[in-house]
């Protein structure tokens, strides 16, 4: 990557507003006991609010995740407070709270980027992953009839091995909608029995061919050769190997936020803890020497793993480059 590139780079605030959801996937991390969900007190909307205001000093655009991001009953007025600041505004959701009426609140406050959640298009499939399927699918309907063209709506597939067949028609429905698409492949934590028929790493050769050809297939269908570097490196995690072509920005240019305001380099790091943007302000968190000394371990990515989010930065992925 060149330093003018670098310079270009997006700085992005992944903020956990809620580690509430209204769906049981699966794989998720919480259900299969990757990661422990934290209990918080809510927090005062005035002190999210200054954070908001704190953050466009260090950010150019905010992902509110979760969780359901859109169980969080501040959501709305936090996407109001960064579009006023200037910030891109993401938002992650499994699409069950997609109405009209929510719909409509996120087109009125022009959030930039609709990230949706859909494993499958096969109901079946989606349903013994996620659920809700009919619900989902009703919400992508909703937002795509009133959507502006300056919104970019994405869905998020995270792949198994039980939905491998189901890649190349997503990828075509995507295509045939104008929605960008994000190939995710799952973790699975090896101690979880009741999850290792979604497990990447016990496919045999005809399914390994599968998921090669169905991840070739979406990058040339995307026009984006970038994604080939991507979808190489997953292949490779998924063989066991030591993945190539990767750096990371987690911790260096983006940042997680808990839901308790402990501010984390990524959301598989969360032993390196900056310090409580609720309790100290984001300005003295960032100005934490901590943050620079922890860089160089981090941007060695020695930690990457499937599901990790520094994999995107293999393809510098942009959900705003409309690859559709």
């Amino acid at each position: 990557m060149t330093t003018e590139q670098q310079a270009e780079k997006t700085r992005k605030l992944y903020w956990i507003a809620t580690e509430q959801c209204n769906l049981g996937c699966r794989y998720c991390y919480y259900n299969t006991a990757l990661k422990d969900r934290m209990k918080t007190k809510p927090i005062p909307i005035e002190e999210k609010l200054k954070v908001i205001e704190e953050a466009k000093e260090f950010f150019d655009e905010i992902i509110f995740t979760g969780g359901e991001a859109l169980l969080d009953p501040d959501i709305y007025v936090l996407v109001q407070a960064a579009k006023e600041q200037g910030l891109k505004v993401d938002v992650l959701t499994n699409g069950v709270l997609l109405t009209s009426e929510n719909c409509q609140k996120l087109v009125d406050l022009k959030v930039d980027c609709v990230s949706i959640s859909l494993d499958s298009l096969d109901v079946g499939i989606n349903d013994a992953q996620r659920g809700k399927t009919a619900m989902v699918r009703q919400g992508i309907e909703n937002l795509l009839a009133i959507k502006s063209p300056e919104m970019v709506m994405e869905i998020m597939m995270t792949v198994t091995r039980k939905n491998i067949y189901s890649i190349k028609d997503m990828v075509d429905f995507c295509f045939e909608n104008n929605l960008n698409l994000w190939l995710d492949p799952v973790e699975i934590n090896p101690d979880a029995k009741k999850v290792k028929r979604f497990d990447l790493t016990l496919m045999d050769e005809e399914e390994k061919r599968i998921l090669a050809e169905a991840f070739e297939y979406w990058v040339e269908k995307s026009g984006e050769s970038p994604l080939s570097l991507y979808s190489q490196a997953c292949l490779q995690l998924i063989a066991g190997e030591k993945a190539t072509g990767i750096s990371c920005d987690m911790g260096t240019d983006h940042f997680v936020l808990n839901p308790d305001g402990g501010l984390t380099p990524c959301f598989s790091r969360e032993d390196i803890n900056y310090g409580n943007v609720f309790n100290d302000g984001l300005i003295a968190v960032m100005g934490n020497m901590l943050i620079d000394e922890k860089q160089p371990e981090l941007q060695n990515a020695a930690c990457v793993a499937l599901g990790c989010v520094c994999m995107t930065m293999v393809t510098e992925h942009d959900p705003y480059s409309n690859n559709y």
